[in-house]
């Protein structure tokens, strides 16, 4: 009786340990990421979440692959993420000692392009107008210091040189403006609304 005891005793020694690591023996998951193709994707984000909020994760290398070592027996979700395809969730268990192998499909998911254009609210009527206007007040005609009107047109740059003061041979004695140098005779000038008349009797331009 007293060997059987001994003998009963002895065994469950050496047990111990074996039971001790078959507790602390782990598990993994392992497996390829393709598209709906079959081509390998590799980038994609890998994370594995256990029942008591243990979060793992991965990136698959160039082959697509993955592998996550060092889990605990028991139930996981797996999740895979990259842009552009559709967030897909798996659930596995993992049992100790024994590798889990997951092969996952991507599905390419709805991509959304955002265009955002930001600039200045303030109204330009120059920009929906016929051409280029050019405004200028009474102070700024007073500021100039210009005595005559054809000085300060002169000054513009969209103003070519034409009859004014400056010329003298062949001058008749007026002023004109060439604007754009399209050429002073095609130059519409309004006084006060109404058209300008030639200014003598050898040139139409006003």
């Amino acid at each position: 009786m007293k060997r059987t005891v001994w003998l009963m005793a002895a065994l469950m020694v050496l047990a111990l340990p074996l039971v001790g690591a078959a507790q602390t023996e782990t598990g993994r998951i392992t497996g390829a990421v393709t598209d709906s193709t079959g081509g390998v994707v590799p980038g994609v984000t890998v994370t594995i979440k256990s029942e008591t909020g243990t979060v793992r994760s991965t990136v698959t290398d160039s082959a697509g692959r993955y592998v996550v070592a060092n889990l605990a027996p028991g139930p996981y979700d797996v999740t895979f993420e990259l842009a552009g395809f559709t967030r897909q969730t798996n659930k596995v268990v993992v049992s100790a000692g024994q590798p889990v192998t997951m092969d996952t499909k991507l599905q390419v998911g709805g991509q959304t392009e955002q265009v955002q254009v930001t600039g200045s609210l303030i109204p330009r009527p120059t920009l929906e107008a016929m051409s280029p206007v050019t405004t200028l007040d009474v102070e700024e005609l007073t500021y100039r210091g210009m005595t005559r009107v054809e000085d300060l047109l002169q000054s513009l740059p969209q103003v070519f040189a034409a009859q004014n003061s400056t010329v003298s041979n062949g001058s008749s004695g007026t002023a004109t403006v060439d604007l754009r140098y399209l050429g002073s005779q095609r130059t519409l000038v309004l006084l006060d609304g109404r058209r300008m008349s030639s200014g003598d009797a050898f040139t139409t331009a006003p």
